[in-house]
C-alpha cells in the first residue's frame, strides 16, 4: 500500500507537468493527450525512469478507473435526440466505415505478420485474433478532437451535423465491436475454433454486459439522486467504474461448458452512461461531473500510458506503423464514400467525408491499453504498436478535418463573419402574424410571410413584405423553395405538431437559422428547446411580461417600443480593427447605450473596460440614425487599425 501511494504521488506530480505541456502543444493545434503521452514517455523506463516497470504494475488500478471513466463518458455523450434527424445517413456511413476498416485491417495484419516481432511463433488463428483486435481499434476516432475543430472553425451545416453524428455514435459502436472482437480473439488465442456455438456464446456475453450495464446505470442514478456533495458523487462514480473491472475479472472465472466468460468492462460502463443520459433525469448532472473530473483523469491516464509505451517495439516497427496508418486512411475514405452515397449521391462531398474521420485519441488509446492488460505477454507490445499508429493519425487528422470543413463552405472563422442576418420568414396564419410582419418591416428587417389564409389588411399596409400564399399541407415545401441559407430567423405560428415537424426540418436543413415558435401546450416547451428553438407559450408570456414591467419598468418600455424615437438592436462586431478595443474607446454617438455583450454562449455585463472581440454581439439602444452609424462602424469599419483609437 505504501509503495502504491508513492507511485501514485509521483504520477500525480508528473501529470501536473504533463498538463502544462499539453496546454503548450495545443498552440500547434494538437490535442492535450499528445502532451500527456510525450511526458509519459520522457519519465518512463526508456527516459528518466521516474515511473519504471514496477510502478506501472502497481498503478494498474488507476488505469482501470480511468478506462471505466472514459467508457462512461463516451456513453453519456450519446444522446439519441441529437442524432435522430440524420439517422439513416449516419448509420449508412457508420456501417460502411466499420465493415471496410475491419476487413482491410484484418487483411493488413495477416499480410504484415511476418514483419511484426511479437507475432513470430503465433499460429494462423492467433494472428487472426490479433488482426481482429487491431482492426477494431482502427474503427475508433476522436470525438474530443472533432468538437474542438468544429468549435474553432465555428462550423455549421448539414455536412458538419452528419460528421458530428457519426462521431458521437462511433465511440459507442466501437466499444460494442471491441467487446465482440475480444471475445472472438479470446477463443482463437486459446486454441479454440469459432463456430455457431462460439458465436452464440459471444452474443450471450454481450447480452450479459448490457444487463450488467443497465444495473450499473441504476446504481449511478441512485447515487446522483442523493443530496451528497459533487466531490463525493465523483468519487462514487470512479468507485463504481473500478468495481465494474473487479466484477468483470470475477465473471471471467465462470465457465459455460468449455467456454470461459469474457465480459467487457468498457461496454458495461458505456451502456451505463448511455442509459443514465437517455432514460433518467440525471443526464445534465452526469455530464457536469464528467466534465469536472475529466482533465485530471485524462492527465493521469495518458501520462501513465505514455510511461508504459514499449519504445523498443516502436523503434523496430515504425515502418509497420506507417503502413497501418495508410491502410486505415484508405479504408476510412472508401467506407465513408460507400456509406455516404447511400443517402446523398454527391461524389465531391462524400470524397471529403473520409478526411473528417482520421483523428484518433482517447477511446482508441483506452482500447489499446485494455488489450495490453487482457492479453499478456504480447499485449504491451501490441499496445505500443497500436498507440504509435494512433499518434500518427492524431497528427494527420486535424489538418485534414479543417480542410474538408472549409472545402464544403461550412467554416465561419473569426474575420469571416457577416453582420447579423436580418432576413426573417414568418410561417402560419392569423392577424398577429401580419402585425408582426409590419413591425419587423418598420425596423428594417427583410420579411417573407408564408400564410395559408387571405391577408385581410390593405396591401399598402404590407408594402415591402413578400407575401406567399401556402396550402395547409405544404409548409415544408414552401420553406424548401426559399433560399434558407440566406434566412436568419424563422417564426412559426401553427399547431404544435406541425410546428414541431417544421422545427425538426429546419434543424436538419438550416441549423444556422434562429427558430421562434408559438407553442400552445406548455408541456411541449422542453421538446422545442431541445431543437434549439425559442419556444413561447401565450399563457406564460403575459405573466412574464407583467413581472418584467414590475421589476424593470424603464427597460420594459424600451422592449415594448414605448420610448419615442428610440430603438433597440443587436449587431455583430465584424470589423477586425475593433478586436481588443475597449468600449470606452469606441466612438459611439452620445445617445447610444450598450446594454449587453454576448461572446459565443456567454452574456457579459458591459463596462468601459470591456474589450471587444471579433464576433461579439452587442445589444444597443439609441436613435435609429445613430444606430445605423454604429452598424457601419461594427461591420464595415471606418478605421484602418487599432491605432486610430
Amino acid at each position: 500500500m505504501a509503495q502504491f501511494s508513492v507511485h501514485l504521488g509521483v504520477l500525480g506530480i508528473v501529470s501536473l507537468a504533463a498538463y502544462q505541456v499539453g496546454q503548450f502543444v495545443r498552440r500547434f493545434h494538437l490535442p492535450l493527450i499528445t502532451g500527456f503521452l510525450l511526458v509519459g514517455i520522457l519519465v518512463g523506463p526508456y527516459g528518466l525512469r521516474l515511473l519504471d516497470e514496477e510502478a506501472r504494475i502497481t498503478l494498474r488500478y488507476v488505469d482501470m478507473m480511468a478506462l471505466a471513466f472514459i467508457a462512461l463518458a463516451a456513453g453519456s455523450e450519446l444522446h439519441l435526440r441529437e442524432v435522430r434527424n440524420q439517422f439513416k445517413g449516419i448509420v449508412s456511413i457508420l456501417l460502411g466505415q466499420t465493415l471496410v476498416v475491419l476487413l482491410l485491417g484484418i487483411v493488413a495484419v495477416l499480410v504484415l505478420a511476418p514483419y511484426i516481432p511479437f507475432l513470430q511463433g503465433m499460429t494462423r488463428s492467433q494472428v487472426l485474433a490479433v488482426g481482429i483486435l487491431t482492426a477494431t481499434i482502427m474503427v475508433a476516432r476522436s470525438p474530443s478532437s472533432a468538437y474542438a475543430i468544429i468549435k474553432e472553425l465555428r462550423a455549421r451545416g448539414p455536412f458538419t451535423q452528419k460528421v458530428l453524428g457519426v462521431t458521437v455514435l462511433k465511440d459507442a459502436l466501437v466499444i460494442v465491436v471491441f467487446a465482440l472482437g475480444t471475445s472472438v480473439a479470446a477463443i482463437l488465442l486459446e486454441g479454440g475454433t469459432f463456430d455457431v456455438l462460439s458465436l452464440a456464446v459471444v452474443c450471450a456475453e454481450v447480452v450479459l454486459d448490457i444487463i450488467v450495464g443497465v444495473t450499473v446505470a441504476a446504481l449511478i442514478a441512485a447515487l446522483l439522486s442523493t443530496a451528497l456533495p459533487a466531490f463525493v458523487k465523483t468519487v462514487g462514480l470512479l468507485g463504481v467504474g473500478f468495481g465494474v473491472f473487479i466484477l468483470s475479472a470475477w465473471l471471467k472465472e465462470w465457465h459455460l461448458g468449455p467456454f470461459r466468460l469474457f465480459t467487457e468492462p468498457l461496454l458495461i460502463c458505456m451502456v451505463a452512461g448511455f442509459v443514465v443520459a437517455n432514460w433518467t433525469s440525471h443526464r445534465q448532472e452526469l455530464l457536469e461531473l464528467v466534465e469536472g473530473i475529466a482533465p485530471a483523469i485524462f492527465a493521469l491516464f495518458f501520462t501513465s500510458v505514455g510511461a508504459a509505451l514499449r519504445m523498443d517495439v516502436l523503434q523496430a516497427t515504425w515502418g509497420i506503423v506507417l503502413l497501418l496508418v495508410a491502410v486505415r486512411i484508405v479504408a476510412i475514405f472508401l467506407g465513408s464514400f460507400i456509406g455516404g452515397m447511400v443517402t446523398e449521391p454527391s461524389v465531391s462531398r462524400n470524397l471529403l467525408l473520409g478526411m473528417t474521420f482520421i483523428t484518433q485519441a482517447g477511446v482508441s488509446v483506452g482500447l489499446a491499453e485494455e488489450v495490453g492488460v487482457s492479453f499478456p505477454p504480447w499485449g504491451e507490445a501490441f499496445a505500443a504498436l497500436t498507440i504509435g499508429t494512433i499518434v500518427v493519425n492524431q497528427l494527420l487528422g486535424p489538418p485534414m478535418f479543417k480542410w474538408a470543413i472549409r472545402a464544403v463552405g461550412e467554416a465561419h472563422v473569426e474575420g469571416e463573419l457577416e453582420p447579423i442576418n436580418r432576413h426573417v420568414v414568418l410561417v402560419g396564419k392569423g392577424n398577429e402574424l401580419v402585425t408582426l410582419a409590419r413591425h419587423l418591416r418598420d425596423h428594417q428587417w427583410h420579411v417573407c410571410l408564408l400564410t395559408s389564409q387571405p391577408v385581410e389588411s390593405p396591401p399598402n399596409n404590407l408594402a415591402g413584405v413578400h407575401v406567399r400564399p401556402v396550402s395547409d399541407s405544404n409548409w415544408e415545401g414552401a420553406l424548401t423553395s426559399l433560399h434558407l441559407q440566406d434566412v436568419g430567423t424563422v417564426v412559426i405560428m401553427l399547431e404544435d405538431e406541425e410546428a414541431y415537424r417544421l422545427c425538426e426540418y429546419l434543424y436538419r436543413t438550416a441549423p444556422h437559422a434562429h427558430c421562434v415558435v408559438h407553442v400552445k401546450n406548455a408541456n411541449l416547451l422542453p421538446r422545442f428547446r431541445e431543437l434549439g428553438a425559442a419556444a413561447i407559450h401565450p399563457g406564460l408570456a403575459p405573466v412574464q411580461l407583467l413581472a418584467a414591467v414590475v421589476r424593470s419598468p424603464s427597460v420594459t418600455q424600451v422592449l415594448l417600443g414605448e420610448t419615442s424615437g428610440r430603438d433597440i438592436v443587436e449587431l455583430r462586431v465584424c470589423n477586425p480593427a475593433l478586436d481588443g478595443v475597449r468600449l470606452r474607446e469606441l466612438p459611439l454617438p452620445p445617445g447610444v447605450l450598450v446594454l449587453s455583450v454576448r461572446r459565443k454562449n456567454q452574456l457579459l455585463v458591459p463596462h468601459g473596460h470591456t474589450s471587444l472581440k471579433t464576433g461579439d454581439e452587442l445589444t444597443l439602444f439609441g436613435e435609429p440614425e445613430d444606430l445605423e452609424d454604429v452598424e457601419l462602424l461594427l461591420t464595415l469599419g471606418r478605421f484602418a487599425s487599432k491605432e486610430d483609437f
